[in-house]
This record gives C-alpha cells, sequence and structure tokens, in this order.
C-alpha cells in the first residue's frame, strides 16, 4: 500500500508539473500572437550628430500585463548608431550587423489594450520603406534569463514616409521629391534617338554596319562547326529549335558555299584586344557566320 501510495503522489506531481509547464508555454503563444508594433520615420532633420529620429509603437493586445523583463523583440535593420531618449521606457541597442533589439527598462509596463512610444535617434537619414525594420519577432526569457519560446510578430506596420521632413535628406537636401507631376515633368524631356544614334544591340559592339536584305530562319540552314565547338553547336541547335519548333542539322565541317550557320575560332585582333572578341555576319546570301576568339565568345554572341 505504501508502494502505492507513492506512486500516486509522483505521478501527480507529474501532472501538476505537465499542466503548468502547458499552461506557461500557452500563455506565452498568447502573447506573442497579441503584440502589435508599428514604426515610423519622425524627421530627418534632427541636428548634432544624430540625423533622424524614428519611433516605435508597441501595442498590448493581451489579456496580461506585458512587464518590464522576461522578454524583448528583434529586427533587421541596415545598420545604424543609436541614440535613446533619457526618459524612454524601452532602448534600442544594436547588436552587430544588422540585428537589432528592444528592450524593457525598469519603469516599463504595459496593460491589456495600452500602448506606448518608444523614440530614438539614428546616425543616418531614412528616406524609404525599404530602409525599415523587418521581420520583427518576440522571444520570453525566464528568471534566469533562458530562453522559453519566441515568435514573429504578424501584426507590424510600417507607417508611409509622406511629409517632406520624413523623405528629405536633411535640411539641405535640393533633391525634388518625386511626384506624379515631378515624374510626369521629367518624362517630357525625353525623345526617341534617332535610327543612326540607337544601337539594337547591347553590348554596343566596336562596329556595326547595317546593310539592306533579310534572313529567314529555317531548316535549310545547317550549324557547321569546327571540332572545337561541339558544345557550343549543340547548345544553338537546342536555343533554335525552342524559337522555330525544327531541329537544325548539325555538320563538323568546313562550310563551302550555299546558305549556313557558321560557327569557327581564330586568331583576331579588335582595337587591340586579342581575347573576348567575336564577328557576327548576318548575310542574306550567305547566311549566319559566327567567329570569336575563343569557344567562350559564343554564349555571349548567343544573348545577342
Amino acid at each position: 500500500m505504501i508502494i502505492r501510495f507513492v506512486n500516486i503522489v509522483i505521478s501527480g506531481t507529474l501532472l501538476l508539473c505537465n499542466i503548468g509547464c502547458a499552461k506557461q508555454e500557452t500563455e506565452n503563444k498568447s502573447m506573442d500572437m497579441n503584440i502589435k508594433l508599428t514604426w515610423t520615420v519622425i524627421t530627418n532633420m534632427v541636428g548634432g550628430e544624430s540625423s533622424c529620429r524614428a519611433a516605435f509603437t508597441i501595442q498590448n493586445n493581451a489579456n496580461q500585463t506585458l512587464g518590464n523583463s522576461g522578454w524583448a523583440i528583434y529586427y533587421s535593420q541596415s545598420p545604424r548608431d543609436i541614440t535613446n531618449a533619457p526618459d524612454a521606457k524601452a532602448t534600442i541597442k544594436h547588436i552587430s550587423g544588422d540585428w537589432f533589439t528592444i528592450i524593457p527598462t525598469q519603469s516599463f509596463s504595459l496593460a491589456p489594450k495600452e500602448q506606448v512610444t518608444v523614440h530614438y535617434d539614428l546616425s543616418h537619414y531614412l528616406i524609404k520603406e525599404t530602409d525599415a525594420p523587418l521581420y520583427p519577432y518576440i522571444v520570453h526569457y525566464d528568471n534566469n534569463g533562458n530562453e522559453t519560446s519566441f515568435s514573429r510578430i504578424t501584426d507590424y506596420k510600417i507607417l508611409p514616409f509622406v511629409k517632406p521632413e520624413q523623405i528629405n535628406r536633411g535640411p539641405d537636401d535640393v533633391v525634388t521629391i518625386p511626384s506624379s507631376e515631378s515624374r510626369y515633368q521629367e518624362n517630357e524631356k525625353l525623345s526617341l534617338l534617332p535610327e543612326n544614334v540607337s544601337h539594337k544591340i547591347i553590348p554596343t559592339p566596336v562596329s556595326i554596319t547595317s546593310p539592306a536584305g533579310t534572313l529567314e530562319l529555317s531548316a535549310t540552314l545547317q550549324i557547321h562547326y569546327s571540332a572545337d565547338l561541339l558544345s557550343e553547336a549543340k547548345y544553338l541547335q537546342q536555343m533554335l529549335q525552342v524559337i522555330t519548333g525544327t531541329k537544325f542539322t548539325m555538320l563538323e565541317k568546313d562550310y563551302t558555299e550555299g546558305r549556313a550557320i557558321i560557327l569557327q575560332t581564330e586568331p583576331m585582333s579588335v582595337n587591340g584586344i586579342t581575347t573576348e572578341s567575336y564577328v557576327l555576319d548576318i548575310s542574306s546570301t550567305s547566311g549566319v557566320s559566327i567567329t570569336g576568339s575563343d569557344p567562350a565568345e559564343f554564349f555571349m554572341v548567343y544573348r545577342v
């Protein structure tokens, strides 16, 4: 009987422990899911060593008070030096790289449905939403500082940049703030380039001539290639089949006459450069000829 009683007491203790741990984990997760976080730039017109003033607003939508210990919020942002307000309820710290944290101060206490705004200064201006903090998450700790749970803060909002002091890079910024009107005025200055100035091939060749005539890509154009260009010939054949739906014949032999696609390598110098050079010749009578200083250049030509 004594043995049985001991077993019951131990089992009951384990059961209470499991219930308590599960309850604590549930409460932590509940708290995690009920934090609303908002961030905004107040101004980029801060004097002294700082350039920007921003603010986080933390709102507690949970059913329990968020106290001054046992939690921290982490997020990513481009590196900045941080200056906190002396009376702030929480402090912003730069850990390393793009990793930052928000830690409660001793005076922090946020009851359910309440919110607090934490102001702080940064060493460089922030002018676009891409400069804002990203991927915030909250971590809970026990009394010994050990992590007990963490989760994303999904209710996170970056307030829009709408005021000049939020968009300009300090008081001396003379760049016009983009608007529909300013873009229209800039686009009015655009004009089409004449045919002899614009280039149809990018990167722009050293030289280009455009004789009259057309060339139809069809299966009648056989691919003639030298032995060192087998891979390049196969790749071109695959590309042409995708484009035209036709499989072009490949021949490892020298070109003699008629229209064909010719792949060959030979020493050449273009503006004194003997490597990474090629000549592309498209003719309505002889077909396509690609001559490169080495096999690697053919893949550059295929992109043209």
